[in-house]
């Protein structure tokens, strides 16, 4: 990636950041073996045994040691070959709309992207593993960072001022490392490059004071909009630093723990309406039950 734009470096280290997953095969270039280690004539016996296998032009993948051992053949992530294919091509993609709407703290954490706008004309689809390539209708897109590609593709048209200042201010309280968050939407707002709604998000960005958890849930949040959100039972919470967290006996309906498991703790906690019986993290939105299963 040293010959790419400091913009799409840090696209594709985040995407591969946020889709990574221990048990996922390793997708490489042929370029990425180290001379010595494996020959040509290695490197061919493994693809005719299937060791290793092609998934795109010039982009490979390997199972991992255990999964190869134990007879498992596990298709590599989407974003994986996505961001080979653009080591190999230099193409530019931008960050995945879920991830974009995640941040902005309107959808709960994806597992994986399979679908990314990218900076060529034609769109290209990689059925094995479930990959599409979509064509930008704004090549200047690619211009902005990781953080007004964020405003731009998660913003929902038709919010009113309000509630994007109210997005703007709740996504300064996620993942980002604030100063560097600053001075890369700065930079944005500096090229003229936002327009006037997502210039409103940037400035509350920007503007929002640190005031910790929130008390109350958003004045617009619908709670018929997450009804596959986890419930807790038994639940309460605990700080650790600067940061609140949740607990619980019991919890049902997560994507990635089994219904009846407990929680040891959240991801921080950014809102908890103990009145309404709902709170948000950093990671997704959760149902607050008392141990009888009734609503907090």
């Amino acid at each position: 990636m040293s010959d790419m734009p400091e913009n799409s470096k840090l696209v594709l280290e985040t995407v591969r950041w946020f889709a990574y997953d221990d048990t996922s095969p390793s997708v490489f270039l042929k370029s990425d073996l180290v001379p010595g280690k494996m020959t040509q004539y290695q490197f061919a016996e493994e693809l005719r045994t299937k060791q290793i296998q092609r998934t795109a032009r010039s982009i490979y993948y390997r199972q991992k040691i255990w999964t190869y051992q134990y007879g498992v053949a596990l298709k590599p992530k989407p974003a994986d070959v996505a961001v080979a294919l653009c080591r190999h091509f230099g193409w530019k993609i931008a960050i995945p709309v879920p991830l974009a709407r995640f941040w902005l703290g309107l959808e709960t954490r994806p597992n994986d992207f399979k679908e990314f706008i990218y900076n060529k004309l034609t769109a290209r689809t990689y059925e094995e593993v479930g990959l599409t390539l979509l064509p930008s209708d704004n090549s200047r897109l690619f211009e902005l960072s990781t953080l007004g590609q964020m405003i731009r593709l998660g913003v929902p048209a038709d919010m009113p001022v309000l509630q994007l200042q109210n997005l703007g201010r709740h996504a300064a309280h996620g993942y980002f490392d604030k100063e560097r968050a600053r001075e890369l939407l700065l930079k944005d707002l500096a090229s003229g490059l936002l327009n006037e709604r997502e210039f409103i998000v940037a400035r509350a960005f920007l503007d929002a004071k640190d005031i910790g958890v929130q008390h109350k849930a958003p004045d617009d949040f619908d709670p018929a909009q997450h009804d596959d959100a986890p419930q807790l039972t038994d639940w309460s919470t605990f700080a650790d630093g600067d940061e609140m967290f949740l607990t619980a006996g019991r919890i049902d309906g997560h994507p990635g723990i089994s219904d009846g498991e407990r929680l040891r703790h959240s991801s921080a906690l950014i809102w908890i309406d103990k009145k309404r019986g709902w709170a948000r993290t950093r990671s997704r939105f959760y149902r607050l039950l008392e141990k009888d299963g009734d609503e907090a």
